[in-house]
């Protein structure tokens, strides 16, 4: 534990990092393993989390959600997301519907573009 307020200590001195990709940052998630399973399991969480959260990852939407895809080839479920992330996602798809809405009316109006 000592470790992890160390860490939290040391991360307050960083100017400006970009924001944390999880809701639950991984500090505190880390702790949170450790006190419920363990100081080996808190290490692997931290490999984990760690490895997931690199410069570089991609959206996925479906229908009605929609997944963070991490460059470790892993996958964040958007209710595990920070709000940082959130409003980014957000700002993403309303520029996709915008382009999708954008298109079929243009589709609409040139001629041989309709089936």
């Amino acid at each position: 534990m000592a470790a992890i307020r160390l860490y939290r200590i040391a991360a307050r001195a960083v100017p400006r990092r970009r924001p944390c990709l999880y809701a639950l940052s991984c500090s505190r998630h880390i702790e949170q393993v450790a006190l419920a399973k363990g100081v080996g399991n808190a290490l692997m969480a931290m490999t984990r989390r760690f490895a997931a959260c690199r410069p570089g990852y991609a959206f996925e939407f479906w229908d009605n959600d929609w997944r963070l895809a991490c460059v470790n080839g892993s996958y964040i479920p958007s209710v595990e997301v920070s709000r940082a992330i959130h409003a980014e996602a957000d700002l993403i798809r309303n520029v996709i519907a915008t382009s999708a809405t954008a298109r079929a009316s243009l589709d609409a109006r040139l001629p041989g573009t309709r089936d």
